[in-house]
């Protein structure tokens, strides 16, 4: 990654301007801040007042839950605002379900009900009432010791896999003589 570059963009962002960013797993490259680096944006942003949007698509298939949340939480910490959009499609294999959530952090009660209202008007004119049974299952999963320890397990061997076949793409990529 060119942090230095990031932060050369986005010390040219203007305040009220809305930055996108991964929370992990970047798409497409897999790069991903480390957690040093996420307090950097995390400064900077907040000095620069622009409201980071995170995509959050891939929680869990980077370095695991625990570890891929150090970004939100940098930010959460620094900042008073916040949007975070998170899809449990991909780590709950729950794809034609469409399960996710879009986070708001506000600097005031104001503000967040200005926000709310603005959100509960796009959710009606774009699909009124979402479907219900993937967010169902996913309860279900959370709400059960067992069946949230088995999520847990079966996502971290998804972490292995994934690690596995990026090291064999790494090795077939990788230049002659290069010691891979």
């Amino acid at each position: 990654m060119n942090f230095a570059g990031l932060l050369e963009t986005l010390s040219e962002s203007a305040a009220g301007d809305v930055v996108l960013l991964h929370g992990c797993c970047h798409n497409p490259s897999g790069v991903d801040p480390t957690a040093e680096q996420w307090r950097q944006l995390a400064a900077l942003l907040q000095e620069r007042r622009t409201l980071p949007l995170v995509d959050f698509a891939y929680l869990g298939f980077g370095q695991g839950l625990e570890a891929d949340r150090a970004g939100i939480l940098a930010l959460a910490d620094s900042l008073s605002a916040l949007m975070v959009c998170t899809s449990f499609s991909k780590n709950f294999a729950l794809y034609n379900e469409r399960v996710g959530a879009l986070t708001v952090m506000a600097p005031s009660a104001d503000s967040a009900a200005a926000v709310m209202s603005q959100i509960k008007h796009a959710a009606r004119v774009a699909y009124s009432n979402p479907p219900a049974h993937g967010a169902a299952i996913v309860t279900a999963i959370m709400d059960s010791t067992e069946m949230y320890d088995q999520w847990r397990d079966e996502l971290e061997a998804m972490i292995r896999q994934i690690e596995t076949s990026r090291a064999r793409a790494d090795s077939a990529t990788a230049p002659e003589g290069d010691g891979q």
